[in-house]
């Protein structure tokens, strides 16, 4: 798990994929809000620090909550390119390197927990993201395949066991 200050400007920040413009959304109303390329997170604080935590997680997500700290949202986005956590001031934070290992394109399953300290100095945020890379894939012409096989109408090739006798 990665975690470090970061300091926010605007009241947000995002999880970004390289190359995106990220359109920070949301109504203040939710800690998260998903988007094609980004996640948006938003702090109670409108400016200055929050401590961001972030865990790349190869499991399933479950039900389980971390103690001391508060579910605040859950869903997925899409990665379509190397992740970054960026804030509406444009600065990049190169401090969650866990982020490099994650394969793009990749649908990421995320959770989100917020927790403030007893004295009250910082709020804190923890993001647990599952990545599912996306596997693309190829459809062929059937005018193609047919030209292959030697014939117009459609066929299927599958597996055959052949046995000894």
């Amino acid at each position: 798990m990665d975690t470090a200050p970061i300091s926010v400007a605007h009241q947000q920040y995002g999880i970004v994929s390289d190359g995106v413009v990220s359109l920070y959304e949301g109504d203040g109303t939710t800690m998260t809000t998903p988007s094609r390329g980004y996640l948006t997170v938003t702090p109670s604080t409108e400016y200055g620090p929050v401590e961001v935590s972030i865990d790349v997680v190869m499991r399933k997500l479950d039900d389980f909550v971390p103690e001391g700290w508060t579910l605040e949202g859950e869903g997925s986005f899409e990665a379509i390119d190397e992740l970054r956590v960026k804030t509406t001031d444009g600065q990049v934070w190169k401090q969650f390197p866990s982020l490099k290992g994650i394969q793009f394109p990749s649908k990421v399953l995320y959770r989100a927990y917020r927790q403030y300290l007893s004295d009250g100095s910082i709020e804190r945020h923890r993001l647990e993201l599952t990545p599912r890379f996306i596997v693309p894939t190829h459809q062929v012409d059937e005018g193609d395949l047919a030209n292959e096989i030697g014939d117009d109408a459609p066929s299927v090739l599958g597996l055959h066991v052949f046995k000894d006798d």
